[in-house]
Formats: C-alpha cells, structure tokens, sequence
C-alpha cells in the first residue's frame, strides 16, 4: 500500500519524500485512493448529540454553530448500528467515535448507545469533559464497555483550565471525577482504556511535563494532542500544525463518513453546520450514501481542487496541503 487512508485520528502526517510520478498530481491521488475506497464505508463519528455548555477557545461550535439542536433518536442509532455490525472486521476494527460537535454526557441514553455498540463487535469510544463525569455515569458508562474514554483537560490548574473550557470547566471536580471514574475502573476490572487528552496550544506548553506526571501518578494515561486549527489567522493564536504533501487532495471523502444527530451524513469531522450533506441515514442506508451520486460528486470535487460550490473546504484546502509545483 503506497499510502494509508487511516485518518481517525488526526489528519495524516508524512516525512518528505520524492514523489512517483502518479502521485505528481491531484487526480493521480484520487485515483490511488479510490483504489484503496472500500465498498462499505469506516463510520468515524456518531454524533449523540450537539449540545454542549462549554466555550472551548479551540472549538467554532460555540460562536459558528447555526443547525438546530438536537439529540440522537435511539432508532435511528440502532438502525446504524445494525448496519454497521455486517461490514467487514477491518472496519468493525477501527475506532466508532460516539461524539461530534457537543457533549455525549448530556445525552440520557449514552451507556445504553455504548452499550449496543459494543455488543455489536465495535469499538465505542467517548471524549467527554470530566466535570460532568459524575462517578453514577462513570459506572454505567463502564458497565457498557466502551473501548476508550478520553477525558478532555486542557489546564493544570482552575484558571488555565477554565480560560479554555469556559466556566462550566471546574478544574478540582475534573479531578475528582477522574478519580473515581478511575476507582471504579479498578474494582470492576475493566478494560477500558482511560485517557486524558490535553489540546496543546501555545498558552498551555509549559504545563504539559506536570500534566503528565500528575496523571500519572493517578493511574491514567496521558496524550498532549496537536492543535487542529480551523482557520489560517489561528495558527499564530493557538498552535501548529504540519501539512500534507504537494498535489494531494483531502483524503477523507475516501477515507470516512460522520452521522450528525438528525441523520445527516456529512464527509468531514470538521463540518460543523452540515454544509456538505451527502444523504440522511434516515432515508438511505450508510453504504448506499457511500457510493452515491453525491459522495461521488464530492470526491470528484476534491480529484479537481475545485471548491467552488464548498466554502468549507476551499478554507481548509490551503491550510493542511501544500501547493502543487
């Protein structure tokens, strides 16, 4: 495989290298990763739900957000469940985020939405903002099995902490509840992966040695995360990024798909107000989506660098891909 689609994690990251020939352009890329498209597509998010009371400096939710508010029904998530429980293991292997744009917590059935992922053979993971962790949905949540929960923090003290979660970030309840999620985590001897997640900016750099050894010594894994910016101005503001090689388009309409809570299928994590919707996984199912008319006007659209019809994507193109030459 000459190049790996596996974007779930962050946008991916190459050494220099010299180019082949076919790779010298935006359609030679495309056609790589067409080759590489499976027919079933890699669910990367679900999202439960798009409410959330926090103001992260990092995030556009908050001042750019226009689409109605909602939660996920729960047969709505049940029917992608099922379909998603019949795709191949190499894509029942990868990571299911449960979230999006909001906070998974506040939705009332989150441990029952973990619990039917996992039973269907996937791997569920959470993000979530510790203080609304208390420790009775720390128990349920883990009683459900979920792969990972990644408990955002950002700050190592109350002030830092809260100047970039926003007031509903209280610093000593985080630790508290991190605590006891991780007591819990013991006494039922489970295998959940526990981790917490720190988006590593300029304003927080020099907290990230205590961060770490403060998580540690509580029992938790600790990942400081690369900033990810949503605009060009942001890069001096908030942090750093690298970029992507020459000529090569977005790889995730090939890579993956994202369900926002009314069933709006969009084809980038990054879309906040759903302006590149490519079905409703009400309607249709996820594979029909997948490899329809619309996702392949959409990949065709980034084979040409043509962004003329998505404003989304034609101020995101310059930021992560560096100019052909």
């Amino acid at each position: 495989m000459l190049f790996n689609l596996d974007t779930s994690s962050d946008v991916p990251r190459l050494a220099p290298l010299k180019l082949p020939r076919q790779l010298q352009s935006r359609q030679g890329w495309a056609k790589l990763m067409e080759m590489q498209r499976t027919p079933q597509p890699f669910v990367h998010q679900i999202e439960v739900t798009n409410h959330c009371p926090y103001r992260c400096i990092m995030c556009p939710r908050d001042q750019q957000m226009s689409r109605d508010l909602g939660y996920m029904a729960m047969d709505l998530y049940a029917k992608l469940i099922a379909e998603m429980a019949t795709f191949p293991e190499e894509i029942k292997a990868r990571e299911l985020e449960l979230f999006h744009f909001g906070e998974s917590l506040l939705h009332p059935q989150l441990d029952e939405m973990v619990a039917i992922a996992s039973t269907a053979g996937l791997k569920p993971v959470l993000s979530v903002n510790p203080p609304h962790l208390k420790p009775a949905i720390s128990e349920r949540l883990l009683k459900a099995k979920p792969h990972r929960i990644i408990l955002s923090i950002d700050g190592f003290d109350a002030q830092s902490y809260r100047e970039i979660r926003g007031q509903p970030a209280h610093f000593a309840q985080a630790v508290k509840h991190v605590e006891a999620l991780v007591a819990c985590h013991r006494e039922r001897n489970s295998e959940t992966d526990l981790l917490v997640r720190m988006i590593h900016m300029h304003r927080n750099s020099d907290q990230v040695a205590r961060m770490e050894a403060f998580w540690r010594s509580v029992g938790v894994r600790f990942e400081p995360r690369e900033f990810f910016p949503w605009t060009e101005s942001e890069l001096a503001a908030l942090g750093e990024h690298g970029k992507n090689p020459p000529h090569m388009p977005c790889p995730f309409p090939w890579s993956y798909l994202v369900v926002q809570w009314d069933g709006s299928v969009v084809g980038c994590c990054r879309d906040l107000n759903g302006e590149n919707r490519l079905g409703n996984a009400n309607q249709r199912s996820l594979q029909e989506i997948w490899g329809g008319p619309a996702y392949r006007q959409f990949r065709a659209m980034h084979a040409a660098g043509d962004f003329s019809q998505s404003p989304l994507c034609a101020k995101c193109d310059p930021i992560y891909f560096n100019p052909g030459e």
